[in-house]
């Protein structure tokens, strides 16, 4: 039993840094995801992330398009077509509502941003 113990104290202690986020500071809160594109072939400025931009705009949602290393808990290389966060749950279910008439894929998405 203690060398199993052992055992977990050492795989904990020897994760690789990059595995952890050391970051601090941020803002959490409900954003408005339209897509979630990989960065190779779709991402910024590609033509799957300006589609969904544009059709979110059609519907009234002012969307942005970030990189997810803007984001705490997402992995490097994807793009996030989405609004928030906002500060409350509500006027992220009312946008939300909206812009599934033109986004049907669209969901609410607890995120910490940290910026630029």
């Amino acid at each position: 039993m203690r060398y199993a113990l052992a055992a977990v104290i050492l795989a904990f202690v020897t994760q690789p840094a990059a595995a952890l986020d050391t970051r601090v500071g941020g803002i959490s809160g409900p954003w408005v995801v339209t897509e979630i594109l990989t960065d190779q072939n779709t991402g910024h400025g590609g033509n799957l992330s300006d589609r969904t931009y544009l059709a979110a705009r059609r519907c009234g949602l002012d969307v942005s398009v970030y990189p997810s290393e803007q984001f705490g808990g997402l992995e490097a290389g994807l793009t996030i077509v989405g609004v928030g966060p906002y500060t409350r749950d509500t006027a992220a279910e009312s946008d939300l509502r909206r812009v599934r008439r033109c986004v049907p894929k669209a969901y609410i998405r607890r995120l910490l941003h940290f910026g630029e």
